[in-house]
């Protein structure tokens, strides 16, 4: 999270606490202030009790974690190459991978390579997660009058045998580049991944600490708040997929939560 964010989140939390008087310190609250902390019977976390009057004055909301079919798109570095680059991967990968991916696309003839672009993506760890059938997109990186984004399709998925520059990752083919790819250009290209279930929660629940772990605040009964541990997989727009997160359905904190952060440790005392 960028700096100026962590900033942004203590005067949050120092002001939080100053709606509340000022007088709490983490863990040891009495239960007669408008907020106390306690541990959680049987967890390692505490949960943080606010009366009604505290909630309210604090602006605390809350919303569902949801699960809805994510598809993200990634923007990485490629580079256009030869056709015969694709041919000796092909053939170092196995008859059958050639003739999915090659015999169709690099024709022997000139004629039948006019106007055809190959691009080699550069290794990404999360090659395989690459939708296989969707196209991407290429987006040059020399504006000038005849750039354009182009569509490009896979022509096979990442090569493991290959030793060289090529190893790990996925070759592309634009059909209609004309003169827009010249050999050796770098290229930014959209990749696009498998729609996969995710737990989804508005990026304004989530809050870091300072080690940079992610975090939210659940609510499982009225006025009680337990944090509770997230791995954020990607941010679009204003909702944070998650790949570990609560359950489907747990309310969590979407606005107060690094004020409660504060609460339960005393930060601005």
């Amino acid at each position: 999270m960028p700096r100026s964010s962590h900033w942004i989140g203590l005067a949050l939390i120092v002001t939080g606490l100053s709606f509340l008087g000022g007088q709490l310190e983490a863990a040891s609250v009495g239960k007669d202030e408008p907020a106390h902390v306690e541990p959680l019977p049987g967890s390692k976390f505490n949960r943080v009790i606010l009366k009604a009057s505290a909630v309210e004055r604090l602006g605390i909301e809350t919303a569902a974690v949801r699960e809805m079919m994510a598809v993200r798109k990634r923007q990485v570095a490629a580079i256009v190459v030869d056709a015969s680059e694709l041919q000796r991967i092909g053939l170092a990968a196995g008859a059958s991978q050639l003739a999915a991916g090659i015999s169709h696309v690099a024709g022997t003839s000139p004629s039948a390579n006019a106007g055809r672009a190959w691009l080699r993506v550069l290794p990404i760890g999360d090659a395989p997660k690459v939708a296989q059938d969707q196209p991407a997109l290429v987006i040059p990186l020399v504006k000038d009058a005849g750039s354009r984004t182009l569509q490009a399709r896979m022509v096979f998925p990442t090569n493991p045998v290959d030793g060289g520059d090529g190893a790990g990752s996925l070759y592309y083919v634009v059909e209609d580049a004309g003169s827009a790819l010249p050999p050796a250009a770098r290229v930014l290209i959209e990749l696009p991944y498998a729609a996969m279930a995710r737990q989804a929660i508005p990026f304004s629940a989530v809050f870091y600490d300072e080690h940079g772990q992610a975090w939210v605040y659940m609510t499982s009964e009225p006025l009680t708040f337990v944090r509770h541990p997230i791995q954020v997989d990607y941010v679009s727009k204003d909702l944070a997929l998650l790949s570990e997160g609560p359950a489907v359905g747990t309310e969590i904190v979407t606005i107060g939560a690094p004020i409660l952060y504060g609460v339960e440790f005393g930060v601005g005392h």
